[in-house]
């Protein structure tokens, strides 16, 4: 599974973006991630590229990630279901090899928390990932295979 974006519907919002911080925020909401005070991040970043496209940066839970492999503790893992690539934090030393190894800059190293930062497609999330819900022109959907964006 990975998110794909569909560039021609995007407005470059960053509506997705907001939500996702919001998310992963102490407080799981806007207003509390706005005025906390507390860094809030998201796992998925709307850019532009060189030809003025817009592109989504994000994991693409790979089918053979390298962060996985490179894992000391064994805790980036890939479920063989779902095929989501998230971090067992019971297991991580916060070593950041995962992010050292993963190709796409996709594992945001927080050292203060002591976190590896990525996209989990809201595994724990009945609704499924937040950045899709929210965006307003569902350019982002989530898609098995590993198909090229538009």
């Amino acid at each position: 599974m990975r998110i794909l974006l569909d560039s021609e519907k995007c407005l470059g919002c960053h509506t997705c973006e907001n939500t996702c911080a919001a998310i992963h925020s102490k407080s799981g909401t806007f207003l509390g991630a706005a005025t906390s005070g507390e860094r809030a991040l998201s796992a998925v970043r709307i850019a532009v590229n060189e030809d003025g496209k817009l592109i989504a940066h994000r994991c693409l839970h790979c089918e053979d990630p390298e962060c996985v492999t490179a894992c000391p503790t064994g805790a980036m893992k890939k479920d063989p279901e779902s095929g989501v690539v998230w971090c067992n934090m019971e297991e991580c030393t916060s070593c950041f090899i995962c992010a050292e190894a993963c190709s796409f800059g996709a594992i945001t190293p927080l050292y203060d928390e002591g976190i590896p930062f990525k996209c989990d497609l809201c595994r724990t999330r009945a609704e499924g990932p937040a950045c899709i819900i929210a965006c307003p022109t569902s350019a982002l959907r989530l898609s098995e295979a590993c198909a090229e964006e538009k």
